[in-house]
């Protein structure tokens, strides 16, 4: 017993050492909701570092920045508080691998960067997120093209709509025409569709042909037959939603029916181990094979993200009433929005 006692003391005085060691500016430091309903920021042991102050807030990142929400108003700091940018922002997405954050303001957006500037200046009525290869499409004076992520077009704006590119493909719209185009702007699939989404995980797309859906390969060629009311891409899961007789089911990439149509509306699972549906005006989730894992309760779900920035478990985003927040995949709430609260 005696020498238990002495180790757990010499445990004791070992850990302020080695917290001391980390210094300041490594030490981990939480998001945390504060009595007063405002988030702020703790250390290990509960004391106030950032003070709760603003309406929202997320954790920081590995290169020590994070999300703040003041007023209405977001902006990223530093962990002494402060504002990277001198203006606030109306929304803001946390900075991706290469440094660079999507933000909003007064109805345009552009890509934020770490220093304070910006890569792409917030002046365009639409933007997507970067492919691999360091392409977005934008809208500008109600056309699309593609930008690099310095803010050069790599391809002028002539689109009535576009999409994001996937395996150097990426869907386009002229006149209501829609078709492919490859990282050169030149149409690799021909205008024949009414509406068409881009290529994922699947080597899929989903199309709109005579007001029909159905699923084409990198050729153009059908390898789903254009035979549902709409549907919704595979993404990298193995199930698509699909509506038949104005109900949703899921089928597989085959075209099997897997979960028989019963649902009012249904997400993909878009490789999560849930899928959001709709019955009767409620809100759930279902397993693969068509079970309930999550009863419908909510007025509202959206489909499961995978781990993030923000946080590190599936989440989704849930309604209820006049609230909103997040769930893991046991329908537990999660930290933000006033369903948490």
């Amino acid at each position: 017993m005696k020498k238990l006692l002495i180790l757990l003391l010499a445990l004791a005085m070992c850990v302020p050492l080695f917290v001391g060691c980390l210094g300041l500016e490594d030490e981990p430091i939480y998001c945390t909701l504060g009595d007063n309903g405002k988030w702020g920021y703790t250390a290990l042991l509960g004391k106030w570092i950032i003070d709760p102050i603003y309406d929202d807030a997320y954790d920081f990142d590995k290169e020590n920045m994070a999300t703040v929400c003041l007023d209405g108003e977001w902006n990223y700091i530093n962990r002494d508080g402060e504002y990277i940018f001198d203006e606030m922002f109306d929304y803001i997405y946390a900075f991706d691998e290469d440094g660079l954050a999507l933000v909003y303001d007064n109805g345009l957006c552009g890509y934020a960067k770490r220093d304070g500037t910006f890569a792409v200046e917030i002046k365009y009525e639409d933007i997507g997120l970067f492919d691999s290869n360091g392409i977005t499409y934008a809208l500008d004076s109600n056309l699309y093209g593609y930008l690099n992520r310095e803010g050069e077009w790599v391809i002028d704006p002539q689109f009535h709509g576009a999409g994001d590119f996937f395996a150097g493909y990426a869907p386009v719209s002229v006149f209501g025409e829609c078709g492919f185009i490859d990282e050169s702007g030149e149409l690799v699939i021909d205008k024949m569709f009414e509406d068409a989404y881009p290529f994922d995980e699947s080597g899929l797309a989903c199309v709109c042909f005579d007001g029909l859906y159905g699923f084409i390969d990198f050729e153009g060629n059908y390898v789903i037959e254009p035979t549902y009311e709409y549907a919704f891409p595979f993404g990298d899961g193995n199930l698509a939603s699909v509506c038949v007789d104005g109900l949703f089911g899921f089928i597989d990439k085959t075209g099997a029916v897997v979960i028989e149509p019963q649902f009012d509306v249904a997400y993909s699972f878009f490789g999560q181990t849930y899928a959001a549906v709709c019955v009767d005006d409620l809100w759930g989730y279902i397993d693969e094979s068509g079970n309930f894992a999550i009863e419908p309760c909510y007025d509202y779900a959206e489909p499961f993200n995978s781990p993030d920035y923000y946080y590190d478990i599936p989440y989704a985003y849930v309604e209820l009433g006049d609230k909103w927040g997040y769930i893991d995949t046991k329908g537990e709430y999660l930290t933000h929005g006033p369903l948490f609260q």
